[in-house]
């Protein structure tokens, strides 16, 4: 057995990984306590594993810091590979995040086929004699860890949160302040939870899960883990990848699934018919004329601007004539008809229909960079904060009596009046709590939810 050395042979950059194999950035984990440490052991000088060592930081720090050397001494360049490979797939995740993520996994789970154990399994075989009860201890209950499924109850900003375990049902702190001043009461996540110094925390790895997503998550998880045939503890901790997988394709067919709609009920379509204009003048004459077509100012003076509108003022397409063309523009294939038969009487020559679906549109929008910063809007904040809140309480005030899909056609009002209608309404008054934690985070209106649980009659 070899004799390893606790100390890292180098000072990581600060957004690299830290060296206590703690998965966490560097900047975010160690960087503070090893500038301020007077007794930080030096290069290549191995230390035994005291908690006075540790510059009073973390008792456990260390032990991490000794299972990160032993990580990278002990797993082979293949493995490595093999793993990214297991846990990524084709994906191109962002290069700080998957290599902490990468590095928790296989730490805590992967069975590396050159160890025939997980790493810390590795790690308690050639280590255990070395460490102390309670670091042999804690090391133990790590390798036993894996990516639960937890819900946020509440929240201690600056502190932790008080997370549900969705597999066993338990309730439990957990010191996170990062995750304590980032989340939302109702968020749900994929997480690690370990003891540590202060209790239970988490490494610093996890995935959030939407809430439209959760149910069928749960459900392809049940299912997956019967034809399996293992408990629980077993699946959670021998298949991350693949429930990582599963949990991205739920969500890309979510919104494959989404049929979006006009005004009209038609399916979103985006249409555009092009014409050749064969008399500029008597083109512009059949448009002025039509009493459904408003013209607008356009900002280019060489091309004229028409709104096509409804009796209820509806906008239904829109006209666009330059020299010698002009475009007609609808959301749906039944308004275009319709607005080439209103252009039938116009000097016109049809050349071509274009058409952008829904699933076209899609995969455009996940391609598409996000935009840096969102244009400000013109309307001053506090006006526009009065507006949303008006809007939110006229919604909310009606929102009892309304039939809702998800309830089969009945009101939040109806459907608890039994057990299952209850608990429908209550994993929708969940999401809705959820999104307006989220806008008081953001600075945003947000309406306080507690007033429907008590119109309801829930137990706030």
């Amino acid at each position: 057995m070899s004799d390893l050395p606790p100390s890292r042979h180098a000072s990581p950059g600060r957004n690299d990984l830290c060296w206590c194999g703690s998965g966490k950035k560097y900047k975010k984990c160690h960087l503070v306590s090893d500038d301020t440490r007077s007794d930080a052991p030096q290069p290549d000088a191995p230390q035994p594993a005291k908690a006075t060592d540790f510059g009073g930081m973390d008792e456990f720090d260390g032990l991490r810091r000794r299972i990160g050397v032993f990580l990278g001494q002990v797993l082979p360049e293949r493995d490595i590979k093999r793993a990214n490979k297991e846990l990524f797939g084709d994906e191109i995740p962002d290069e700080n995040d998957a290599a902490m993520s990468l590095t928790d996994w296989m730490v805590h789970d992967l069975v590396a086929p050159s160890l025939r154990r997980t790493v810390l399994g590795e790690f308690l075989v050639r280590e255990g004699p070395r460490l102390t009860d309670r670091e042999r201890g804690i090391a133990e209950g790590w390798s036993r860890s894996f990516m639960g499924l937890y819900e946020v109850q509440s929240l201690k900003p600056g502190t932790g949160l008080t997370v549900k375990d969705l597999i066993f049902g338990e309730e439990v702190f957990v010191h996170d302040v990062s995750m304590s001043n980032r989340l939302a009461r109702w968020d749900v996540l994929f997480a690690r939870m370990v003891t540590a110094e202060r209790g239970l925390e988490f490494t610093g790895t996890g995935m959030g899960v939407p809430r439209q997503h959760l149910q069928p998550l749960r459900e392809s998880m049940e299912q997956d883990r019967l034809r399996t045939g293992l408990l629980w503890r077993e699946y959670l901790k021998g298949n991350w990848p693949r429930i990582r997988r599963r949990s991205f394709e739920i969500g890309d067919q979510w919104v494959d699934s989404i049929r979006l709609t006009n005004t009209d009920g038609e399916e979103l379509l985006f249409c555009k018919a092009v014409y050749t204009v064969t008399d500029d003048a008597a083109a512009m004459d059949v448009l002025q004329r039509c009493p459904e077509f408003a013209e607008e100012e356009g900002s280019d003076p060489k091309l004229n601007y028409f709104v096509w509108l409804n009796h209820k003022r509806t906008v239904l397409g829109k006209i666009k004539v330059s020299a010698g063309e002009l475009e007609l523009e609808c959301n749906s294939r039944e308004r275009s008809e319709r607005g080439k038969r209103l252009l039938a009487g116009a000097p016109l020559k049809h050349r071509r229909d274009e058409f952008t679906t829904q699933q076209e549109m899609r995969d455009k929008a996940k391609g598409a960079p996000q935009s840096a910063r969102p244009r400000e809007s013109e309307i001053p904040k506090e006006v526009r904060d009065e507006i949303l809140t008006r809007f939110m309480e006229d919604h909310y005030r009606a929102w009892p009596d309304k039939k809702l899909p998800g309830l089969d056609g009945k009101t939040p009002r109806e459907a608890v009046r039994n057990a299952s209608g209850r608990e429908l309404v209550t994993r929708i008054l969940k999401d809705i709590e959820n999104g307006e934690s989220k806008k008081r985070q953001a600075g945003e209106p947000a309406y306080d939810v507690s007033r429907l649980r008590a119109e309801l009659g829930f137990d706030n």
